[in-house]
């Protein structure tokens, strides 16, 4: 995997693990499978779950949103920064990743920790996303894995979106060793890097 696509597997990765464990510890936990969806989002698939362990909320119908992720490579000169390295300028990603601990009402796509019976606190989730992360960034085979035995899209048909703005269909077959899509279509396997990817079901609808 590249610098930045490795960095962002492993953050999106131990997130997942995180939450696991997570749910696992819950008094009352809600079955539910987190997954992660390429590029950058932690869904739940909650065709599973049972309405009598709900209470907020409705929240059946399909693919629901946990938690999303953004990656940006800056450059910095060594100077502004503290860094081991005997290098004028420091390349690093910044990793920012939104997860609902609560309800949100005006959102019918997302899902939140409480509403799968989590109790908890961002300190104490955020100790444990460190302690995975710093794993899974040594180890970015170990992330590719697990991503590709734990994922919303490989083996669907989805839609493809670019930012070029081109757009078409196939199957998601796996990810590569950069992290990067690989898509089957009528035109032959194409290679995504970057790109908004939505599942399609029965006459073509998407989430």
């Amino acid at each position: 995997m590249s610098h930045t696509q490795a960095v962002a597997a492993a953050a999106l990765d131990a997130t997942k693990q995180t939450l696991t464990q997570t749910l696992t510890d819950a008094k009352n936990p809600v079955n539910a499978k987190i997954k992660a969806k390429w590029p950058n989002d932690l869904v739940v698939e909650t065709s599973d779950i049972k309405a009598s362990d709900i209470n907020s909320r409705d929240i059946k119908g399909g693919i629901k949103k946990l938690a999303g992720m953004l990656t940006e490579t800056v450059t910095a000169s060594n100077n502004d920064v503290s860094c081991d390295t005997s290098k004028d300028t420091v390349t690093a990603v910044v990793v920012g990743l939104g997860l609902n601990l609560a309800p949100i009402p005006e959102m019918p796509t997302a899902i939140s920790l409480q509403e799968l019976g989590v109790t908890t606190t961002v300190d104490e989730l955020l100790a444990k996303l460190l302690k995975s992360l710093t794993y899974y960034i040594d180890n970015p085979a170990q992330a590719r894995h697990t991503l590709t035995t734990n994922s919303a899209t490989l083996g669907h048909k989805v839609q493809v979106t670019q930012t070029t703005g081109d757009t078409f269909t196939g199957t998601a077959l796996d990810l590569d060793e950069l992290g990067r899509l690989i898509v089957d279509t009528t035109t032959g396997t194409r290679v995504i890097e970057a790109a908004d990817v939505e599942r399609l079901h029965s006459h073509n609808s998407h989430y």
